[in-house]
Protein backbone atom coordinates (compact mmCIF):
# COMPACT_ATOMS: atom_id res chain seq x y z
CA UNK A 1 0.00 0.00 0.00
CA UNK A 2 0.73 3.64 -0.03
CA UNK A 3 1.16 4.12 3.38
CA UNK A 4 4.56 1.68 3.10
CA UNK A 5 6.12 3.29 -0.04
CA UNK A 6 8.89 5.86 0.57
CA UNK A 7 10.23 8.34 -1.22
CA UNK A 8 12.46 6.05 -3.19
CA UNK A 9 9.90 3.27 -3.96
CA UNK A 10 8.05 5.97 -5.76
CA UNK A 11 10.66 7.42 -7.75
CA UNK A 12 11.47 4.20 -9.02
CA UNK A 13 8.13 3.17 -10.18
CA UNK A 14 7.43 6.57 -11.30
CA UNK A 15 10.64 5.51 -13.56
CA UNK A 16 8.67 2.89 -15.50
CA UNK A 17 5.98 5.22 -16.24
CA UNK A 18 7.06 8.65 -17.06
CA UNK A 19 3.40 8.96 -18.65
CA UNK A 20 0.58 11.83 -17.53
CA UNK A 21 -0.97 9.23 -15.21
CA UNK A 22 2.48 7.88 -14.03
CA UNK A 23 3.42 11.70 -13.04
CA UNK A 24 0.24 11.82 -11.55
CA UNK A 25 0.08 8.83 -9.37
CA UNK A 26 3.65 9.17 -8.48
CA UNK A 27 2.71 12.89 -7.03
CA UNK A 28 -0.75 10.94 -5.01
CA UNK A 29 1.56 8.68 -3.58
CA UNK A 30 4.23 11.47 -2.53
CA UNK A 31 1.64 13.19 -0.64
CA UNK A 32 0.25 9.91 0.84
CA UNK A 33 3.64 9.78 2.95
CA UNK A 34 1.95 10.26 6.55
CA UNK A 35 4.06 12.63 8.39
CA UNK A 36 3.60 15.91 9.37
CA UNK A 37 6.95 16.84 7.55
CA UNK A 38 5.60 15.53 4.37
CA UNK A 39 1.86 17.14 4.72
CA UNK A 40 3.19 20.47 5.44
CA UNK A 41 5.37 19.97 2.47
CA UNK A 42 2.88 19.66 0.24
CA UNK A 43 0.75 22.34 1.48
CA UNK A 44 4.24 24.60 0.82
CA UNK A 45 4.56 22.69 -2.75
CA UNK A 46 1.02 23.70 -3.67
CA UNK A 47 0.88 27.23 -2.48
CA UNK A 48 4.39 27.99 -3.88
CA UNK A 49 4.57 26.58 -7.15
CA UNK A 50 2.49 27.27 -10.42
CA UNK A 51 4.25 24.65 -12.48
CA UNK A 52 1.84 22.08 -11.84
CA UNK A 53 -1.09 20.79 -14.01
CA UNK A 54 -4.25 20.83 -12.75
CA UNK A 55 -4.29 17.00 -12.58
CA UNK A 56 -1.20 17.01 -10.73
CA UNK A 57 -2.64 19.00 -8.34
CA UNK A 58 -6.02 17.01 -7.82
CA UNK A 59 -3.34 14.05 -7.64
CA UNK A 60 -1.22 15.65 -5.16
CA UNK A 61 -4.64 17.11 -3.08
CA UNK A 62 -5.86 13.55 -2.83
CA UNK A 63 -3.09 11.83 -1.81
CA UNK A 64 -2.76 14.86 0.84
CA UNK A 65 -6.28 14.02 2.15
CA UNK A 66 -5.25 10.65 3.26
CA UNK A 67 -4.17 9.56 6.81
CA UNK A 68 -4.09 7.71 9.31
CA UNK A 69 -3.01 9.57 11.86
CA UNK A 70 -4.46 13.62 12.28
CA UNK A 71 -1.58 14.94 14.05
CA UNK A 72 0.16 14.78 10.56
CA UNK A 73 -1.98 17.33 9.39
CA UNK A 74 -0.60 19.61 12.39
CA UNK A 75 0.23 23.39 10.87
CA UNK A 76 -1.30 22.93 7.55
CA UNK A 77 -4.59 24.76 8.83
CA UNK A 78 -2.57 28.10 9.59
CA UNK A 79 -0.58 27.99 6.18
CA UNK A 80 -3.96 27.22 4.74
CA UNK A 81 -5.93 30.31 5.93
CA UNK A 82 -2.49 32.45 5.82
CA UNK A 83 -2.16 31.79 1.95
CA UNK A 84 -5.76 30.87 0.40
CA UNK A 85 -6.34 34.96 -0.47
CA UNK A 86 -3.25 34.84 -2.28
CA UNK A 87 -4.29 31.80 -4.28
CA UNK A 88 -7.49 32.89 -5.05
CA UNK A 89 -6.46 35.89 -6.40
CA UNK A 90 -3.70 34.77 -8.05
CA UNK A 91 -4.79 31.44 -9.43
CA UNK A 92 -6.81 30.40 -12.47
CA UNK A 93 -10.40 29.37 -11.01
CA UNK A 94 -10.03 25.36 -11.30
CA UNK A 95 -6.70 25.41 -9.44
CA UNK A 96 -8.17 28.05 -6.59
CA UNK A 97 -11.06 26.32 -6.08
CA UNK A 98 -9.73 22.86 -6.01
CA UNK A 99 -7.22 23.83 -3.49
CA UNK A 100 -10.06 26.26 -1.07
CA UNK A 101 -11.83 23.37 -1.39
CA UNK A 102 -9.60 20.39 -0.86
CA UNK A 103 -6.96 21.98 1.68
CA UNK A 104 -9.18 23.43 3.93
CA UNK A 105 -7.88 21.73 7.01
CA UNK A 106 -11.40 19.22 7.89
CA UNK A 107 -8.25 16.51 9.34
CA UNK A 108 -7.55 19.45 12.27
CA UNK A 109 -11.00 19.25 13.49
CA UNK A 110 -10.17 21.40 16.61
CA UNK A 111 -11.37 24.50 18.59
CA UNK A 112 -8.10 26.33 17.43
CA UNK A 113 -8.91 25.41 13.74
CA UNK A 114 -12.32 26.99 14.11
CA UNK A 115 -10.54 30.23 15.88
CA UNK A 116 -8.24 30.96 12.79
CA UNK A 117 -10.84 29.91 10.31
CA UNK A 118 -13.68 32.34 12.25
CA UNK A 119 -10.52 35.01 12.71
CA UNK A 120 -9.73 35.15 9.02
CA UNK A 121 -13.59 35.55 7.77
CA UNK A 122 -13.07 39.02 10.38
CA UNK A 123 -10.01 40.20 9.38
CA UNK A 124 -10.87 39.50 5.53
CA UNK A 125 -14.28 41.61 5.04
CA UNK A 126 -13.61 42.65 1.42
CA UNK A 127 -12.66 38.89 0.40
CA UNK A 128 -14.14 37.78 -2.43
CA UNK A 129 -17.80 35.98 -1.97
CA UNK A 130 -17.47 32.91 -3.91
CA UNK A 131 -14.47 31.78 -1.33
CA UNK A 132 -15.90 33.61 1.99
CA UNK A 133 -19.06 31.51 0.82
CA UNK A 134 -16.59 28.31 0.73
CA UNK A 135 -14.81 29.19 3.88
CA UNK A 136 -18.31 29.78 6.02
CA UNK A 137 -19.67 26.57 4.24
CA UNK A 138 -16.48 24.76 6.08
CA UNK A 139 -16.44 26.83 9.06
CA UNK A 140 -19.87 25.60 9.47
CA UNK A 141 -18.92 21.67 9.01
CA UNK A 142 -15.78 22.43 11.44
CA UNK A 143 -18.02 24.08 14.07
CA UNK A 144 -20.66 21.05 13.80
CA UNK A 145 -18.42 18.44 13.98
CA UNK A 146 -16.37 20.13 17.16
CA UNK A 147 -20.35 19.99 18.37
CA UNK A 148 -20.71 16.16 17.75
CA UNK A 149 -16.89 15.24 19.24
CA UNK A 150 -18.15 17.24 22.67
CA UNK A 151 -22.03 15.34 22.61
CA UNK A 152 -19.87 11.97 22.44
CA UNK A 153 -16.86 12.61 25.82
CA UNK A 154 -18.26 11.35 28.54
CA UNK A 155 -20.16 13.61 30.97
Amino acid sequence: GAGFAGTKEISDLHAEDQSAFGDAAAAKLQAQIDNQANKNEVVDQLFGSTDFSNSIVRAMVQGFQFSKDVDSFAGTAQKYFDRILDIWQTRDFQNAETLAKQLYPFQSVTPETLQIGETWLLEHPTAPRALVRLIEENIFITRRALKVQASRRPQ
